[in-house]
């Protein structure tokens, strides 16, 4: 797990220097980028710059990204067209459910157990 405690840049170049290392040794890799914090901690125009840096960086080695966004973010009118695939995680009546904007999809709810995670659709 990487969190930024120094400047941004600083941060950055930290977490691209990591990442490439991991791909040395690694065939692929699955970065997690919560997004609302970087913005809440350093502002929405370097929040964007860093999208940026991690979306070329995951085109150009062909990993998987997750962006964390948060309703009611400043970046949000800026990157709705970037996603490939968007997920809404939402709490409905006190179960975690799940759905895709794109690709539209029903609604699903989220359960775990001792065999894992599950996705039931709801009808």
């Amino acid at each position: 797990m990487f969190r930024p405690t120094r400047g941004l840049e600083e941060s950055n170049r930290e977490a691209m220097a990591t990442t490439t290392k991991l791909l040395q040794t690694h065939s692929e890799i699955v970065a997690i980028t919560s997004f609302d914090s970087i913005e809440n901690q350093f502002g929405a125009e370097q929040t964007l710059k860093t999208l940026d840096l991690f979306m070329e960086l995951s085109n150009k080695t062909n990993s998987t990204s997750f962006a964390i966004v948060k309703k009611g973010m400043r970046i949000i009118p800026q990157i709705t067209h970037t996603p490939q695939n968007h997920f809404v995680f939402k709490d409905l009546s006190g179960a975690l459910v799940l759905y895709g904007v794109q690709p539209r999809t029903g609604l699903y709810a989220i359960t775990q157990n001792e065999e894992g995670v599950h996705l039931t659709p709801i009808v």
